[in-house]
Order: structure tokens, then C-alpha cells, then sequence
């Protein structure tokens, strides 16, 4: 990969890398179970069980179902009883997700449906009444017939704090299929490295929008 390029990777069930560069190089690998952070340049890391990982940092970190590079793959349906509506423009409908156990950490999905080639455009995941992130996915190609992927994504994102972070990803150089070893998916913490919170690692401040 060219220099300064981040890479991802993104297996069945839940399982995600995201080897980023900016703003500071870090390392985010989730299995389902744990999730690693590994900052080189502040020698510090993070190893969090699952279940200790609030849904508003699984979303901003792409490990939560719906938000990582496949979209839709990592999402356990038999999880979630589904109701639809029509949307808002002809061709469209809205799929709503509500979890069936109220305790294991998910939050509401709803996603809104193109018909005509089945592709997501739009993915809200909702906390009560609260929109945790509002995920917008367009130019979309068609990675196997009648298979389309975005490879522009548009993201709102709630932060812990109340303030919002906004996203524009778009996905170059896109292989679909390519095995990937089981052991990206996890990750041995460096001897030495200051073990820190989740939340000290994620973005702080630096491009943040009001509410």
C-alpha cells in the first residue's frame, strides 16, 4: 500500500482490523469478544472485553455491527426482531431492527432500502430516542451481480460528551473475497506499553461539530 494509505480488513462475524494513519497511527483490531487499540507513538494500548465497550465507542471505532468496512455482513439478525415501512422516496423502505435481549449491548438499527438493486443507502443506530450515528453510503458498485458495495460513506457520529464528529470515508483498491488468516484478528500488546481506557484513545476535540 502506498505510504500514508490506511488499511482494513474485514472478516465474517464481527471481526475487524483498521491499520490507520492519521491523525496519529494507530492499530484497532475487534474479534467480537476483545478489542485491542495499539498507539505506537504514545506506547499505549488498549484490551477491553466486548462487554465493557459502550455502543457509542464500537460505532466510532467501526466495530459495531453496521459501521465497519463490510456493513452489513457482521450484523447477527437472528439478534433483532425487523418491522418495515415505506421511505420516503418510491422504491424505498425503511427497515427497522430492535434487539430482542435488552442485555447484551446493542442499540436499534434502522436502515433505509434502495429495492431496485437491494443496496442500503442509509443506516441510523439509535440508542432510546437518541441517534447515536447517522451513516449515509453512496457511490455504490457492484462487487459481484447484484451484490453492491459503497465505496463513499458519509458519517454523523454522537460522542460521549454530547458533541458530534463528522466522516467522509471513501474505499479505494477494493478486493472482495481475498482469505485473511485468522490471526489479523488478533493482537499481542507490545511488552512495555501503558494499558489505558478505551476512551483515552479515541478523538478528542480535533474535528468536532456542534450537535
Amino acid at each position: 500500500e502506498p505510504a500514508g494509505r490506511p488499511k482494513a480488513d474485514q472478516g465474517r462475524k464481527s471481526r475487524a482490523r483498521f491499520e490507520n494513519t492519521a491523525p496519529l497511527e494507530h492499530t484497532v483490531v475487534w474479534n467480537g469478544e476483545t478489542l485491542w487499540i495499539w498507539s505506537p507513538r504514545e506506547n499505549a494500548a488498549v484490551v477491553q472485553p466486548a462487554a465493557k465497550v459502550s455502543m457509542a465507542s464500537r460505532a466510532l471505532l467501526s466495530v459495531q455491527p453496521g459501521f465497519g468496512l463490510d456493513l452489513l455482513a457482521p450484523i447477527p439478525l437472528d439478534a433483532y426482531a425487523a418491522s418495515s415501512a415505506p421511505g420516503t422516496t418510491t422504491g424505498e423502505v425503511v427497515v427497522t431492527l430492535t434487539p430482542i435481549d435488552k442485555a447484551v449491548p446493542r442499540a436499534t438499527m434502522q436502515l433505509v432500502v434502495d429495492t431496485g438493486r437491494r443496496f442500503v443507502t442509509r443506516m441510523v443506530l439509535l440508542e432510546g430516542s437518541t441517534i447515536l450515528s447517522d451513516v449515509r453510503l453512496r457511490k455504490p458498485v457492484e462487487a459481484q451481480p447484484g451484490n453492491w458495495f459503497a465505496t463513499q460513506v458519509e458519517v454523523r457520529q454522537l460522542l460521549d460528551d454530547g458533541s458530534t464528529l463528522e466522516e467522509l470515508r471513501t474505499f479505494e483498491r477494493l478486493a472482495f473475497d481475498v482469505p485473511v488468516e485468522p490471526s489479523r484478528f488478533e493482537f499481542v500488546v507490545p511488552e512495555g506499553a501503558t494499558r489505558v481506557p478505551v476512551d483515552s484513545l479515541l478523538p478528542q476535540g480535533e474535528g468536532r461539530v456542534s450537535p
